[in-house]
């Protein structure tokens, strides 16, 4: 949303990111939404931070 806010582009978001309130964003919802999307995640494998390590316990079963 920065660079949106800037100037430098658009966005796809969630509906929960109006939230946000920036000064120089128009969020316009898209009428008949059947949009559905993926999520993935990418780390570096070499990293050995703990943080990682507990954030890769959340994902789903079977994802990693």
């Amino acid at each position: 949303m920065e660079f949106v806010e800037l100037g430098l582009g658009i966005a796809l978001v969630p509906k929960s990111m109006q939230s946000l309130k920036k000064d120089h964003v128009q969020f316009v919802e898209i009428e008949n939404n059947d949009i559905l999307s993926e999520t993935h995640c990418i780390w570096n494998k070499r990293s050995s931070s703990i943080l990682l390590d507990h954030f890769l316990q959340l994902l789903p079963f079977g994802t990693v």
